[in-house]
Formats: structure tokens, C-alpha cells, sequence
């Protein structure tokens, strides 16, 4: 899902999530910030229809508003602090299946654009 939030999208880094609330009653959902894109400013999220938040998640239509959307929260991946030289120089094997892969994507996107070896 893409959502429209150009501050989290702004200050986004792989590995970092979102904490989302559907309405003022909805509990809060931590999702991993799949992807983000600066310029359209937008972050675009994850989720599998299991259990009533995500329900209510994939209830949303274009248009309509989470009540909370929050972040970017938690400690990026720890490359980012690393010159491009010196990722340049490395080897990077992730393995992901599933949901798994939307922490993932964000990494290998960051990497690949630093000129890192990625599979």
C-alpha cells in the first residue's frame, strides 16, 4: 500500500518502520517501511490480512486517511553509515521469503544504488 506522508517519507532509511492506527479506536500496527519515495513523497507498506487491524487496513479506500500515521521510528540498518567506497567493496546475500522480504527491499535498493555487490 502506498500511502501519501511526505514527512516520514523525507526522513525515511532502510530499515526503519511506521506505526499506523486506522481510527481513534484502532490498536497501533508497527509495519516495516517497504519502500519510500522522496520526491512524490510517499511511503509505501506491507501487511497480511490475518486479524481485525489488518482488516481494517485493507478496508481503506484511495483517498481516505489513517488516523495515525507515525514515524519514520527505530534505528536504521547499519550500513548507511558507511562510505560509498567502502560499500562498493562488499558482498551482500539476503535471504527473505514472504512478508519477510518488505524489510528487505529497502536494503538491497540502498545498497544496489551505492554500487554494493547485492544478492
Amino acid at each position: 500500500m502506498e500511502v501519501s506522508a511526505p514527512r516520514v517519507a523525507s526522513g525515511a532509511q532502510p530499515g526503519q518502520f511506521v506505526i499506523v492506527r486506522v481510527n481513534n479506536h484502532g490498536e497501533r500496527v508497527p509495519l516495516t517501511i517497504c519502500d519510500f519515495d522522496r520526491v512524490a513523497g510517499s511511503v509505501t507498506i506491507v501487511t497480511q490480512r490475518v486479524g481485525a487491524s489488518s482488516r481494517k487496513i485493507f478496508a481503506l479506500e484511495e483517498g481516505e486517511a489513517f488516523a495515525d500515521f507515525a514515524g519514520p521510528l527505530g534505528m536504521p540498518s547499519e550500513f548507511i553509515h558507511d562510505s560509498d567506497e567502502v560499500l562498493r567493496g562488499k558482498k551482500y546475500l539476503f535471504i527473505a521469503g514472504g512478508l519477510g522480504t518488505a524489510p528487505v527491499y529497502p536494503q538491497v535498493k540502498y545498497l544496489h544504488a551505492k554500487g554494493a555487490h547485492v544478492e
